[in-house]
């Protein structure tokens, strides 16, 4: 049985070369695209019985406009030791500081004793983002300072 296999893929190796690349296209075809079997949203598959879907449910529900993005600021001493209840109120002034700069496509700036690691060590200031449509940067030369448009 292998010897005819073997005799028909040498003697007719341009069919089974066109047979594959047929084979190729058609289960490319055929396949469904990954969008298709997969999601971004984890807890479409998770029963709804369970709290955390429960919880985005109601969260979707109490704050339709949530930023859709966040960025992290992290705060540590410089010189390494935990932080002083002096130390947690100056990051809240510094989140209150940077909220009335009023920065472009930033929706708030959250923290709090809450936002303290358990070791004291950092503090952490959550800023809401607004989706904006990209902008391209112009450079004179490489090592010249690029500014947006």
């Amino acid at each position: 049985m292998f010897e005819r296999l073997g005799r028909f893929v040498v003697g007719k190796a341009w069919w089974v070369i066109g047979g594959w690349v047929v084979a190729a296209i058609a289960i490319i075809a055929a396949s469904p695209s990954l969008s298709d079997i997969t999601s971004a949203d984890q807890e479409s598959f998770l029963p709804r019985s369970y709290e955390s879907v429960q919880a985005t449910e109601l969260a979707e529900k109490s704050f339709p406009q949530a930023a859709t993005a966040t960025a992290t600021i992290v705060v540590k001493r410089s010189d390494g030791k935990p932080l002083t209840p002096a130390d947690e109120a100056r990051v809240g002034q510094l989140a209150a500081a940077l909220k009335a700069r009023n920065i472009p496509q930033t929706t708030g700036y959250l923290t709090g004793p809450q936002a303290v690691a358990p070791d004291r060590s950092v503090q952490v200031i959550t800023v809401g983002l607004t989706p904006t449509a990209p902008t391209t940067r112009s450079c004179s030369t490489p090592s010249a300072t690029c500014a947006p448009p």
